[in-house]
C-alpha cells in the first residue's frame, strides 16, 4: 500500500458501532469489527498495515479535529456497509471527507473499499456516494 503519501495510516475502518458486537454464543475477546481490523495484520507473509479504528466515539461527540486528520491521513477507507452505517451521522461524516480529500472522482471514488454486511439492495435511503 505505500504510495509515496505522506499518510499516516494506510486503512482507516470506517463502521457504525452498533455493528460491533460480539457473535451470539462466541468465546471471542474481542467483538467482530476489532477482531477484522486485527486480521487484517496477520497471516503468512503478510503486509503490516497502519490501521486506525476508532473505539471510543460516541453518538453526539463532535466531529472533533483529531478524527479529520486520521481521516485526511489514511490512503485507504475500509467501510463495513450496513443499514446502521447508512443511518449513522458520523460514519456520514467520515465518508464525506474522505472523499472530499481523496477522491479525484467524488462519484466514484477508487479508495474507499466497501464491505457489505447486508446486500446492498436491501438497504434503505443510501447515499450516492456508497
Amino acid at each position: 500500500m505505500p504510495d509515496g503519501s505522506s499518510h499516516t495510516y494506510d486503512v482507516f475502518v470506517s463502521y457504525a458501532h452498533a455493528d460491533n458486537v460480539k457473535p451470539l454464543g462466541s468465546a471471542a475477546e474481542y467483538s467482530w469489527v476489532t477482531t477484522l481490523a486485527h486480521n487484517l495484520n496477520t497471516g503468512p507473509g503478510h503486509y503490516r498495515k497502519n490501521l486506525f479504528i476508532d473505539h471510543r466515539l460516541k453518538s453526539g461527540d463532535a466531529f472533533s479535529d483529531d478524527l479529520v486528520a486520521k481521516v485526511q491521513g489514511s490512503t485507504l477507507l475500509l467501510l463495513l456497509l450496513s443499514q446502521n452505517y447508512v443511518d449513522s451521522t458520523w460514519c456520514g461524516k467520515e465518508l464525506d471527507h474522505f472523499i472530499r480529500t481523496h477522491a479525484n472522482d467524488p462519484e466514484k471514488p477508487t479508495d474507499v473499499f466497501v464491505v457489505e454486511l447486508f446486500p446492498f439492495d436491501t438497504l434503505a435511503k443510501v447515499p450516492a456516494n456508497i
